[in-house]
């Protein structure tokens, strides 16, 4: 039936104007944010990333949303509340074939820098971008009085004031060139975005430019302040091979209270290098921290490079999984200086360890770990370099001397127990 054909039983064929349409169009943003607040408290969950999910089900509810009303009632609920209807050019009902032609033309007038909507203000039916990909229009389905009108138009107003606002404010606090503030007075900046941009500035400036910035984040850990320690920790990370002076600092943010002050204080030992030779040991003993944490740790290792390989290869011989592991990715890291290291940790007990070593030797890929490697998939142990570098080392003392000077942290604990029975 024709809505044309219903003009005496009160349906009034005006179109409603762009302010309006935008306050009942705000309306359907709350409702549809609304139903994804709900899915995630129902803990609906999509086999992707949750980023992406998060995303994918945003726009797939905000579909049938407008997809299912405008194609049963010709009307959203921010359009119900407004008093207008979806139909098409000739007032006829919208149905879902133009429903779904208004949803995804919707997209363009997006895309157009929201040009489409603003088209409703330039035409005497008010017809956006998408309602002439459509053929649709939008009328007033009742008179919803000045009352009505002006809340819909309130509404419109306090949005766009806001979104104006959360712009501006964004613009001028994520631009800090605009600021003529001091580095150092960015760096301490109660406004985030100018703290981060400054950070970010240290990582292009020399030694000499960073001492006093090194300094100043040096204090700020060990004070206990949470998030002090964590912007300082990661600005040290920024300054990176320029902060060798903030070592012991970083050492004891590895013992912090607090997740990623501990995780930025391993990626700043990272990136400093050799030259935090110091830290091994606290690296060592943070290889038993959280994943993300050992991970770091591991790189840090790595980075230190040949010097951190014997202690490595003790840390291989101990008790804790979690250290052994964490050993062995770091050796892997290294490249072909920690083959011999690798081919060692091939002959552990445990098959856990085996498979690590193996799987890190199969990505260094010399003539060694591929020798090495052969002998140990066809169910050998291939021979150990680190066993005959010990039995060089060796040969002139005994062998309750030989027990002593084990890599095999085992066997100096047996050793330890029978000297200990004989006295």
């Amino acid at each position: 039936m024709q809505l044309k054909a219903m003009a005496n039983t009160n349906i009034d064929a005006a179109p409603v104007g762009f302010w309006v349409r935008a306050g009942a169009y705000i309306i359907d943003i709350l409702v549809i944010g609304l139903l994804l607040i709900a899915n995630v408290f129902l803990g609906i969950k999509a086999a992707i990333p949750w980023q992406y999910g998060f995303i994918f089900i945003g726009i797939f509810i905000s579909f049938l949303y407008h997809f299912l009303m405008i194609g049963i009632w010709g009307q959203t609920i921010g359009k119900m509340v407004a008093g207008a209807v979806v139909v098409r050019d000739d007032l006829n009902k919208a149905g879902y074939l133009k429903a779904l032609i208004r949803y995804f033309g919707q997209y363009l007038s997006y895309l157009s820098c929201d040009v489409g909507y603003f088209l409703a203000i330039f035409n005497h039916r008010r017809k956006t971008l998408h309602d002439y990909i459509a053929g649709t229009r939008v009328i007033y389905k009742s008179n919803i009085g000045p009352v009505r009108k002006g809340f819909m138009v309130f509404i419109a107003c306090i949005f766009f004031s806001f979104s104006s606002y959360v712009i501006w404010f964004v613009y001028k606090q994520k631009l800090p060139w605009l600021s003529k503030k001091l580095l150092s007075e960015r760096l301490i900046s109660s406004n985030v975005f100018e703290r981060i941009a400054a950070r970010d500035e240290l990582s292009k400036l020399d030694k000499s430019q960073t001492e006093q910035t090194v300094s100043d984040m040096m204090r700020q850990v060990g004070t206990g302040a949470k998030g002090n320690e964590r912007f300082a920790t990661e600005t040290l990370a920024a300054i990176g091979p320029n902060a060798t002076q903030a070592v012991p600092a970083l050492i004891s943010a590895l013992k912090s209270q607090d997740f990623l002050t501990r995780c930025d204080a391993a990626d700043a030992l990272a990136k400093i290098g050799p030259q935090g030779a110091e830290a091994i040991p606290a690296l060592i003993e943070a290889l038993k921290d959280d994943r993300p944490i050992a991970y770091s740790a591991a790189q840090a290792l790595a980075n230190m490079g040949p010097q951190a390989i014997p202690v490595l290869n003790k840390t291989v011989d101990d008790y804790d999984n979690s250290m052994r592991r964490g050993a062995i990715e770091s050796l892997g890291l290294m490249g072909a200086q920690a083959v011999p290291s690798l081919i060692h940790a091939l002959a552990q007990q445990d098959s856990y360890i085996r498979k690590l070593a193996a799987e890190n030797l199969e990505k260094i890929d010399t003539p060694d770990a591929r020798e090495a490697l052969k002998t140990y998939w066809t169910g050998n142990r291939p021979e150990d370099p680190l066993s005959k570098l010990e039995e060089k080392s060796t040969k002139q003392i005994g062998p309750q001397n030989k027990l002593a000077k084990s890599s095999n942290k085992v066997m100096r604990h047996r050793h330890r127990r029978s000297t200990s029975t004989n006295q």
